[in-house]
This record gives C-alpha cells, sequence and structure tokens, in this order.
C-alpha cells in the first residue's frame, strides 16, 4: 500500500514538473453487469495508480450518446482513449479522428481501425467451441433459438463463429431468431424462451450471445419442465450465469468465460504505455483469457481454452466475493 502512496505521488509529481497531468477518457455504453463493471475499474485503478487523471463516462446503453462521449474526448484533447466495449462500427470514424489528431485509443472487445490496439478476449474460437458443445448434447439434431443483441462487435463474431458450426450438421434448424436489450435481459429472455417453447415444445437449444440472456433462458426451461431436453450456450461468465449453472436442476449449459479485469488491465497499461513511451512497439491486437465453462466439462479442444467448472471460475474471477453456492 505505501509504495503505490509513493508512486502514486511522484507520477503526479513528474505530471508538475513537466506542467500537466495526463488525462484518460473511458468510455462505456453500460455498466449493468459484471463484464463491464470490472473492465472500467480495472481501467480506473491501473491508471490512477500511475498518477493519471481518468475521465470515465456511462452512455446507459445508448450507442449515440457512447459515441458523442468520446467526440466529446477529442474536443477536451485527452491524452489517450480506451473505448471499453460497445457497437465497434459507431466509432470507426471517431477513432479515425482521434488518430489524426495524435490522440491513441484502445478498443476492448471491438476492432478499430484508428485503435492503436484492440483488447478482446477469442471470441473466434469461443463461438466455435459453445457451438461445439451445443452440437454434442443436442446430438447433432433439433431445433435452436438464437437470442442476441445487434451492434457488438464480439457478440456478432460468436453468433457467426457458432452458427458456422451448425451448418455442418444439416439436421439443425434455427426456428427463430431474437433480440434481447440490455435494459432488463433476463426477463426478456425468459419471455422469449418461454414463448418458443409454446411454439416448438420440441426446442433443443438456445444459443445467446452473451451471458445474462442465459439466466432467463434457464428460468423459462426449468420453469417449463424441459430441463433434461433443452441446452443452453452463450458467453461471459457473470456471476448471475455461474450461479444458474451451478444449480443441481440446471439444464446443460456452458458459456465462454473472460477475466474482464485482465482486459481492463491490459488496455490500461497500453494507453499508458502509448502515452508515455510512444506506440511503436505495440501489438494491434491482443488477446486477453479465454476458458470454457460448462455444468458437463467436455473434453478440451484447443490448448489456449481451459474448461473449468462454475466454482473454478468463481475461485478465479471473482476471489473477493464470498461463493454463493458449493
Amino acid at each position: 500500500m505505501r509504495k503505490t502512496l509513493i508512486l502514486v505521488v511522484l507520477c503526479m509529481l513528474a505530471a508538475v514538473i513537466l506542467g500537466k497531468q495526463l488525462v484518460v477518457g473511458v468510455s462505456s455504453l453500460w455498466v449493468g453487469n459484471d463484464w463491464n463493471l470490472f473492465v472500467s475499474n480495472e481501467i480506473k485503478q491501473f491508471l490512477k495508480a500511475k498518477g493519471v487523471r481518468v475521465i470515465h463516462t456511462n452512455a446507459m446503453g445508448k450507442t449515440s450518446q457512447q459515441v458523442a462521449d468520446v467526440e466529446n474526448f477529442l474536443s477536451m484533447g485527452v491524452d489517450g482513449v480506451i473505448i471499453a466495449g460497445g457497437e465497434g462500427p459507431a466509432f470507426f470514424e471517431v477513432s479515425k479522428k482521434l488518430k489524426e489528431a495524435g490522440i491513441p485509443v484502445v478498443g476492448i472487445d471491438m476492432f478499430l481501425p484508428g485503435a492503436i490496439s484492440s483488447v478482446a478476449s477469442d471470441n473466434y474460437s469461443g463461438g466455435i467451441q459453445i457451438g461445439l458443445f451445443l452440437v454434442k448434447y443436442m446430438g447433432g439434431e433439433g431445433k435452436v433459438i438464437v437470442l442476441d443483441t445487434p451492434g457488438w462487435q464480439t457478440l456478432a463474431i460468436r453468433k457467426r463463429a457458432a452458427l458456422a458450426v451448425f451448418k455442418e450438421f444439416p439436421k439443425i434448424e434455427i426456428v427463430g431468431e431474437y433480440e434481447v436489450g440490455t435494459s432488463d435481459p433476463v426477463n426478456s429472455a425468459y419471455n422469449i424462451v418461454s414463448n418458443a417453447l409454446r411454439s416448438h415444445p420440441d426446442l433443443k437449444g438456445v444459443l445467446c450471445t452473451w451471458g445474462l440472456p442465459m439466466v432467463g433462458a434457464a428460468h423459462a426451461v426449468k420453469e417449463m419442465g424441459k430441463a433434461d431436453q433443452v441446452v443452453i450456450v452463450g458467453a461471459d461468465s457473470d456471476r448471475p450465469v455461474l450461479e444458474e449453472m451451478a444449480k443441481p436442476d440446471a439444464p446443460a449449459m456452458a458459456c465462454i468465460g473472460q477475466d474482464p479485469r485482465e482486459l481492463g488491465r491490459i488496455a490500461a497499461k497500453v494507453i499508458y504505455d502509448a502515452i508515455t513511451k510512444g506506440a511503436t512497439n505495440i501489438p494491434p491486437f491482443i488477446f486477453g483469457p479465454t476458458i470454457m465453462v460448462s455444468n458437463r466439462i467436455p473434453p478440451e479442444d484447443f490448448s489456449k481454452i481451459v474448461s473449468v467448472d462454475p466454482s473454478k471460475c468463481w475461485d478465479m474471477v471473482y476471489p473477493e466475493y464470498k461463493k454463493p453456492f458449493k
């Protein structure tokens, strides 16, 4: 603690000597789940320890507001910008403007033409993994619905990768694709899956492109007595997802887990190094840790993805929180 305090003081003194404190703008689309919350908190903690002033904005789920926030960072002339998740293509133009202005940009969970680096988990391999899991537990055939939130680049990647797996199995049928908003994803997913099961009582699979809809899907599947029939897959190992997955009456479930803290740390270090040392040796793409989490652990298919159960994942990602299950 004392060493950290000394480091902060030294960084602040250096900023005073140079005549200016470094300022980094951090833009979040939404901080309503663990991934977004932990990413932004880790960025702020890392940068503040370096004596950097952080301006953090939360667009409350509105992409137009998040773009406006980043445009405002440009107008303010901040030293660096981190765009921590959101609808990637919406930031193509502003990321180019920032690059032209000499302001380094790091994207998290998105790939931007003006960014010095993009930090994300391996959603390509992850999408394939959850697609393979679903195929395995469906026996290679049956009806599937897709729950998605359009616009987010990494969600689109996961979806495309999983659907590419399904194309190898002609007896798998996509019977519906539905949009889940960020305002109430659990109840929205519950209603969608409940209605889908009424229309398709033989439904066998639910593909979610992110975590919280998995919780609502599981509630609907269990309530309608289909836990032994329906497989649920998705991404993002948020605490509610792990809690639901660990319940003894849970259906077969799997998700691609990420360590949002590590993604935040990587992004913060990259932007700090770019500001203080230059961006010449920074990789353009950086993959953070990716894990496969399931309550029916499959064989490991890829060397970079480690299979763990919900309890182990909780220990890895949320060590300071009391585990709500054994």
